[in-house]
This record gives structure tokens, sequence and C-alpha cells, in this order.
């Protein structure tokens, strides 16, 4: 089977859990979405951007779009990383915003 090729052996036997397979799918298409953001945010920069200074428009928005995030990765990162992994998964669970 061609299949078998394209998966190193160390690999299945984790691919095997359909929970994992399935959990792995998520996070592709939730990387697909974050990557098509990335492109609409800059594509629009240049929609409203004028002509001569396009460049500087479409820096400012990719810089603005991702510029919370590596604060937030920078502040947060230091104090998250003394709390263990099932606090952290349990507090945004039962958090009010989280997502559905």
């Amino acid at each position: 089977m061609a299949l078998r090729r394209l998966v190193p052996s160390a690999c299945r036997p984790v691919l095997a859990n359909r929970v994992f397979r399935r959990l792995i799918l998520g996070f592709a298409v939730s990387y697909l979405g974050d990557g098509m953001s990335f492109v609409a945010v800059a594509w629009l920069a240049i929609e409203l951007a004028p002509r001569a200074t396009a460049g500087l428009w479409v820096g400012g928005a990719v810089a603005a779009y991702t510029l919370p995030g590596v604060v937030g990765a920078l502040v947060f990162g230091r104090r998250l990383r003394r709390v263990p992994a099932r606090r952290c998964c349990t507090a945004r669970s039962r958090s009010p915003c989280r997502s559905t």
C-alpha cells in the first residue's frame, strides 16, 4: 500500500488512534484558517492603501495582526510555564468566553 510508505513506522501506532487522527485534522483545518486570515489582512491593506504607500500599509497591517500574539506569548509565557498543563486546560474549558 502506498500510504504505508508515506507514514514512518514510528508514527503508525499514534495515527492508529481515531481520536488523535481527528484532533490532528482539526489542527490542520485551524492552521489553514489562520493562514487564510493572514492573507486576508494583507490583501485588505493592499486594497485600501494608496498605491504609493501600499508596502507600508501592508507591513503595518501585518504587524498589527501578529504583534498581540507575540506580546502575549512573551508576557504570559513565563507565568504559564510554571502552571501545570491540566490546570490551564481546565481553566480554559470552564471559561465563559470559550469558543464552542
